[in-house]
């Protein structure tokens, strides 16, 4: 059985790893002469591992030069026979047939067989299973069992028609078995052909069948190879080029070189994989830059020495490029960005208060609550905070306040040893900083009116913060009071609510004391049966999740490898 090593030459992740083999399936096969097979080089098992049902093949060596791995192992052939008996038909009567015996299928798994023949006819293969069960006789008037009696029925596992252009072929068909009948009598293929065969085309049948494992191997990586140290050399080509040549590297450190070059260098591999061509993008870019100069220097000086030697010759350019032009130019240019402004500034202002309970809830959440670092959730929440700066015309000095208040979060944080929200604080205190630093600039420029303070913003926080405590103060009394009512209701119906002797009222206390006794016992039983099962429900996840990833990690067929990364030097 052959596995493929892509993954790890794809991550060029070479050294020395320890194979398992998940020997589950293949406990009644012969394993004496088990072995692997890398670029006809033999490995041996090293020991059985009886807790995990693996083989395990200790210290093997992938060097990169590998494409694949094979796992070598006796098959069991269920063919001891090779002689096949013919049944001739009686006279006038077809077909012919030829039954070779096969031993009984052992596994419920699959089988690959091979036929070949040298027959000048159309013939039909069978391989058929005889098994003993139990018949029931029926009572035809009221269906009732009265007796069972053995019989004898056949499954037919393999059926299909060899044409006479059939050509031969090795362990190329495969049949499944899913389960396998109790009681199995025997096992024989069949060969049905319309015309008698020749005593060499008797001859020449062949028919192997062989049970079919795929077993799933584990590859972890424990060592590098010896004297495989990674080496980085820089060599400057021709044109301001540099060529990278990168040896003994794996695929993340690459990524890492490739990722620290800085901006404007741009990788390109050349015809040697193991070097990569380095050029600085914006160079060329800039000299078409200044190829465009030069000739706009030219046919301007061309245009003042004819406007002060020919004038007449120059009317025209004055024509096209008048201020009228100008201003035409200008004005088209800065329609669409008019548009979209108008657009930013009527969503900003209709729906202000909408921007600010969003910008707030979600930059909270982000800091405390989501687990990632996501660039798509802070330029959107940025966003927002922009909108909602336009909609309430706030002055920079607010976004420079809720930075100081993220800021001094900071330490705070750290002190509880929670460093990532003190990251995530961190990064918008500098989102903040960077909106106000922006905004300042622009009222520097435009000079704005009737922009509000920092507390414009915190006097609306404090206000939504009123109103949803009211809502919630309304809500939570009504519920008291439905739950005071439905308390009264039920005491109602057994109390006697008219005591005309203190022995009544005496019974009314120890019934009311009763009642809620009987009351919070049931609920503490209630909720220790709730976090009880919680608590059970809870456990067999997290089993069925670790169950999940040791059955990934052992009977993955891709070879799965615990990376062990040689310093990058």
């Amino acid at each position: 059985i052959t596995y493929s090593l892509n993954d790890i030459l794809k991550n060029k992740d070479f050294g020395y790893f320890d194979v398992s083999v998940d020997s589950t399936n293949l406990l009644n096969f012969n394993l004496t002469n088990t072995n692997l097979v890398i670029d006809d080089q033999l490995f041996f098992i090293s020991k059985f591992d009886q807790e995990n049902n693996q083989l395990v093949f200790h210290n093997i060596p992938l060097t990169g030069n590998e494409k694949s791995i094979s796992f070598h192992f006796k098959p069991i052939n269920l063919t001891p026979s090779k002689t096949w008996e013919e049944k001739i038909p009686p006279i006038d009567k077809k077909p012919y047939q030829y039954i070779l015996p096969v031993n009984n299928l052992p596994y419920a798994t699959n089988y690959r067989y091979q036929f070949e023949s040298k027959i000048n006819q159309s013939a039909q293969l069978q391989l058929e299973q005889q098994y003993a069960t139990m018949e029931a006789e029926l009572n035809p008037k009221n269906k009732k069992v009265l007796y069972y009696y053995p019989t004898e029925k056949t499954d037919t596992l393999i059926n299909y028609t060899q044409y006479s252009h059939y050509v031969p072929f090795a362990f190329k068909d495969q049949i499944n078995v899913e389960n396998l009948r109790p009681n199995i009598i025997q096992t024989w293929v069949k060969l049905i052909s319309q015309k008698q065969l020749s005593l060499e085309e008797i001859k020449s049948l062949q028919f192997n069948i062989y049970p079919y494992v795929s077993p799933s191997i584990t590859m972890t990586k424990i060592a590098p190879l010896a004297n495989y140290v990674p080496k980085i050399n820089l060599f400057q080509l021709p044109g301001q080029r540099y060529q990278l040549s990168l040896q003994n590297t794996t695929a993340q450190q690459e990524q890492f070189i490739f990722s620290s070059l800085g901006f404007g260098w741009k990788p390109s591999h050349s015809l040697s994989t193991a070097a990569v061509n380095l050029g600085f993008w914006p160079r060329p870019v800039l000299g078409y830059l200044l190829l465009f100069s030069l000739l706009s220097l030219f046919f301007y000086g061309n245009y003042l020495f004819l406007k002060f030697k020919k004038p007449q010759q120059t009317n025209w350019v004055e024509k096209l490029f008048s201020y009228k032009t100008y201003d035409l130019i200008i004005l088209t240019i800065k329609w669409p960005f008019k548009l979209i402004w108008k657009v930013i500034k009527y969503v900003s202002i209709n729906i202000r208060l909408f921007w600010l309970i969003i910008s707030l809830l979600g930059i909270l959440f982000d800091i405390f609550i989501f687990k990632k670092n996501s660039d798509f959730i802070t330029l959107l929440l940025t966003i927002t905070w922009i909108l909602t700066m336009i909609g309430y015309r706030l002055e920079a000095r607010t976004s420079f306040l809720f930075a100081l208040f993220y800021l001094v979060l900071c330490p705070f944080l750290l002190i509880l040893k929670l460093d990532f929200i003190a990251e995530k604080a961190a990064i918008w205190t500098y989102m903040m900083l960077v909106v106000g630093t922006i905004q300042s600039i622009i009222e520097l420029k435009t000079n704005p009116t009737n922009l509000k303070d920092p507390f414009t913003v915190i006097n609306k926080i404090s206000l939504v913060l009123l109103l949803v405590l009211n809502y919630l103060k309304q809500k939570l009394l009504s519920l008291i009071f439905i739950v005071i009512n439905f308390f009264v209701g039920i005491i109602k119906l057994f109390i006697n609510t008219k005591p005309r002797t203190m022995l009544d009222i005496l019974l009314n206390i120890v019934k009311v004391v009763l009642f809620f006794t009987i009351f919070f016992f049931g609920l503490f039983i209630l909720s220790k049966a709730i976090y009880s099962i919680g608590t059970n429900i809870c456990q067999q996840y997290q089993k069925k999740v670790a169950q999940e990833k040791r059955e990934r990690l052992w009977k993955s067929i891709i070879p799965t490898v615990d990376k062990v990364e040689p310093s990058l030097v």
